[in-house]
């Protein structure tokens, strides 16, 4: 188990209602590590993300790209199985509230 005051001590995190929140949650999922983060950290993390396969990047126009996060396998299922398409198909055809 990871020491969680121990980390957010060494980041300067005095909030003891986040440090509880942390510590519960740390508790809970068995974390690894605690790193506390910054929008610099931004650029780093996205990286990560994007080696790990945790977000792809989507086409959105030429030459315009967007991150778009990976979904639970369930999800890219339903996707095969053209639920979402239908269901927009339905609510496009759907009368104006």
């Amino acid at each position: 188990m990871v020491d969680v005051h121990a980390a957010l001590d060494r980041a300067g995190l005095k909030n003891v209602h986040v440090r509880e929140y942390v510590g519960y949650w740390a508790e809970l999922t068995g974390a690894g590590r605690i790193e506390v983060i910054s929008a610099s950290d931004d650029a780093r993390l996205i990286s990560e993300a994007l080696a790990e396969g945790e977000i792809l990047l989507a086409q959105l126009r030429q030459g315009h790209r967007a991150l778009r996060r990976t979904h639970h396998r369930r999800d890219e299922q339903s996707r095969r199985q053209g639920r979402i398409r239908q269901l927009a198909s339905s609510r496009r055809d759907a009368p104006a509230a």
